[in-house]
């Protein structure tokens, strides 16, 4: 049974195929949901390795010889596609339903909207047979793009930044630029020092590299890696990390508490507690910049320019999320 449905079956396609039984099944007979149940399988699914840059694979790996569509046949498609359509909205508005304008409702509308993939796809099934078009395409999917994105993951964990110190290099001076303009609207204190208090972990100067075997392994990427991973994970690293603090620490670094004094001079805390800082930050934006720095660290040392946080205010990378 579970080889009946492809490995790439998302949740998206399950909350349509829901959606559709329940429509047909309150509308219609076992007979027409069967009937559209193989055409979401067989049909939509394969259609799905049509897209652009995988069509040649495609060909190759399967060896199809009918992938070229005469123009005829695309438009000869389309009228057929529409007919149903137009039929459908018109009986409808009438009052009254077709079994059969419903039934291929739904499959016209995806012709209309990807006729040359659906027509692909038949042509498939018509050359090589129902069964063996779908475990071909899904054999090329589970071999092209589930391995194509398992390489890309793996491509990912082996990123690390170019030096010890280029990732905190960058992201220190990506956020002294955020206190430029009208950025502090949308990032509050608590999410400013959440960013400053990262990066100080991935500080070679706040440690002594020599005594790790691999500093940007053990500590630089470790903390890059527990604070993106997700929003509950960040979520932990920073109760942990204020949980650790001393109360003169905890006011100094994370501005919870009454007062600080920093080179002499005494402030007010922003915050009374750790709960009221935490409904201040903005997790989403932390891991968004924690990324963007981290990608160039992998790539360069150099900082940012220095209009870079506030092109990205304009452009909506960083906003309230």
């Amino acid at each position: 049974m579970k080889n009946i449905f492809p490995k790439s079956f998302s949740e998206f396609d399950l909350v349509i195929f829901v959606l559709f039984a329940f429509y047909f099944y309150q509308r219609f007979n076992y007979v027409f949901l069967i009937t559209w149940l193989l055409y979401f399988v067989f049909i939509y699914r394969l259609s799905f390795s049509f897209e652009e840059e995988k069509i040649n694979k495609f060909i190759n790996f399967t060896n199809f010889k009918g992938y070229k569509i005469p123009q005829k046949y695309i438009k000869t498609t389309y009228v057929i596609a529409y007919f149903f359509i137009v039929s459908y909205l018109v009986l409808t508005f009438k009052g009254e339903i077709n079994k059969f304008i419903a039934l291929f409702f739904p499959i016209s509308l995806s012709f209309v909207v990807s006729c040359k993939k659906c027509i692909l796809a038949i042509k498939l099934i018509f050359e090589k047979g129902l069964i063996k078009a779908f475990f071909l395409n899904e054999k090329f999917y589970s071999s092209m793009v589930l391995d194509t994105d398992k390489n890309k993951k793996a491509e990912q964990q082996q990123k690390r930044p170019v030096t010890e110190e280029a990732f905190y290099k960058i992201l220190r001076s990506y956020y002294m630029q955020l206190w430029n303009g009208d950025i502090r609207k949308v990032l509050y204190p608590a999410t400013m020092q959440t960013l400053l208090n990262i990066g100080t972990d991935t500080d070679p100067n706040a440690f002594h590299p020599d005594d790790f075997d691999d500093f940007i392994e053990e500590q630089v990427k470790a903390t890059y890696e527990n604070c993106t991973s997700s929003i509950e994970s960040l979520t932990t690293y920073i109760k942990e990390k204020i949980l650790d603090e001393t109360d003169e620490e905890r006011a100094r670094y994370w501005m919870i508490g009454d007062t600080y004094e920093l080179d002499g001079e005494i402030g007010s805390c922003d915050y009374e507690d750790m709960e009221s800082f935490l409904d201040e930050v903005n997790f989403n934006q932390v891991i968004k910049i924690l990324q963007k720095c981290w990608d160039r660290a992998c790539k360069t040392e150099e900082v940012f320019p220095e209009d870079e946080a506030m092109n990205d205010r304009r452009n909506g990378f960083i906003a309230w999320e």
